[in-house]
């Protein structure tokens, strides 16, 4: 498993991290999480943010299971020709 954390900076510095976070990927890696440190005073909205970043990202193939109560979300990517699932946030 792969991860990095990081703190909420907006739509486009997620798909920053989303896109650094495919970088890191090895040959064997299929999983892999990005911890989001929201500051907001509403971190459902950014939340909602996250979760659509994901969706809109080139490498986005499919929704996983989600607990939405939680926030806590999981994808399916493609990268280097392997699905590869992302929790989030």
């Amino acid at each position: 498993m792969v991860g990095e954390c990081k703190i909420w900076g907006g739509s486009a510095a997620f798909a920053q991290a989303i896109d650094q976070l495919l970088d890191y990927l090895g040959a064997y890696d299929s999983q892999t999480v990005i911890p989001l440190f929201i500051r907001a005073a509403d971190p459902s909205s950014a939340t909602d943010k996250a979760v659509e970043t994901v969706k809109r990202h080139p490498a986005y193939t499919s929704a996983g299971s989600g607990d939405a109560v939680n926030r806590q979300y999981e994808f399916v990517l493609v990268h280097s020709g392997r699905e590869v699932t992302l929790a989030a946030p």
